[in-house]
């Protein structure tokens, strides 16, 4: 029987070519401190990919591949930091280096094709980390596959867990005062790294950091 592989993809935007995107100065530590931890031999155990101010296409292409030629028991973990955009129909995109704010459909990411990457994958045990604002949106059109659940307090094992930094009307918040020389990571990311990091999330003392637990961290 193959052996399951823990695999992680990290997807982190901060610079755009639309002076209607505000530069974002959290995601450069996001990633770092983000893929340090999930890659820690002793923690996380992943084997991470970073795609760092990339455009739209290199995204999707990127996410495809990773969900492709997956095992069932394969654990795999996407992580998205960067601005979360709603269209005038209430639809999630995710903003990448070129996108633009007036051509959200053909230049972001749409959470709908992150959701149909989710749902095709033969893997059944995949966590999404959403740091972006109206993250929350993605619920919205998540299509369940099977009895799988994409509920948190729900998700005993296997099957599909969604954590998101905001609501679906809410923004997602950088640390306070925050420059360029003294970048942090966001108030969610940081609270993913520190209770991976230092154990705190274990909230049974077992060793194993669920992802019940973390949420509740």
């Amino acid at each position: 029987m193959a052996e399951s592989t823990r695999a992680a993809l990290v997807v982190a935007a901060y610079d755009f070519e639309d002076p209607k995107f505000q530069r974002l100065r959290s995601p450069a530590r996001d990633v770092d401190a983000l893929a340090n931890v999930l890659a820690d031999p002793a923690i996380g155990g992943f084997t991470v990919q970073s795609v760092v101010n990339q455009p739209n296409g290199v995204v999707q292409r990127e996410l495809e591949r990773f969900f492709s030629t997956r095992k069932p028991d394969d654990l795999l973990l996407v992580y998205f930091s960067c601005h979360g955009v709603k269209d005038s129909t209430g639809r999630l995109y995710f903003a990448t280096t070129n996108t633009a704010f007036d051509l959200l459909r053909s230049t972001g990411v749409p959470a709908s094709f992150v959701s149909e990457q989710m749902e095709l994958t033969r893997s059944k045990r995949i966590v999404l980390l959403l740091d972006c604002c109206y993250s929350g949106a993605f619920l919205k059109g998540f299509q369940a596959r099977g009895d799988d659940s994409v509920s948190v307090s729900q998700l005993e094992g296997r099957g599909r867990a969604v954590i998101t930094a905001s609501r679906s009307t809410e923004y997602a918040f950088e640390a306070d005062e925050l420059t360029a020389a003294n970048a942090q990571p966001s108030v969610f990311t940081g609270a993913v790294v520190e209770g991976l990091a230092t154990g705190a999330a274990d909230r049974n003392g077992d060793g194993i950091v669920t992802v019940d637990e973390l949420y509740d961290f």
